[in-house]
């Protein structure tokens, strides 16, 4: 059996048979129906063969959806948690702000001789 196949449906479909004087050449219809038992073996023996590699490759395509509606699952989360950040950014200015006052507190703590670390 070879890997080649002999013909394809229209191949087939176009074929015409030599006629003689009892109806077609047999040792011609016998030829065609040799290679077409030949495509046939070669059709099966593929099939015999892809149908676990695709069997495998279903599996893996159903898989990989998971993970990717896992993913789109997570990036939803972190695009909504970085939404609060960035509204959080805008008030900057005032964190500034407290952020000289809690200085300034500390800097008085420290001058009267207490460390604000020690604080609970």
């Amino acid at each position: 059996m070879s890997d080649k196949i002999n013909y394809t449906s229209e191949s087939l479909l176009d074929l015409v048979f030599a006629k003689n004087v009892k109806g077609y050449d047999s040792d011609q219809v016998d030829t065609v129906l040799d290679e077409v038992i030949e495509d046939y073996a070669y059709y099966e023996k593929f099939r015999r063969e892809a149908t676990p590699y695709i069997v495998k490759l279903e599996k893996r395509v159903t898989e990989l959806k998971e993970q990717v509606r896992n993913l789109e699952v997570e990036l939803a989360r972190y695009k909504n948690r970085l939404e609060g950040i960035k509204e959080n950014a805008n008030v900057s200015s005032e964190n500034i702000d407290l952020l000289k006052r809690i200085t300034s507190l500390e800097q008085e703590l420290y001058r009267r001789g207490v460390d604000p670390s020690r604080i609970k």
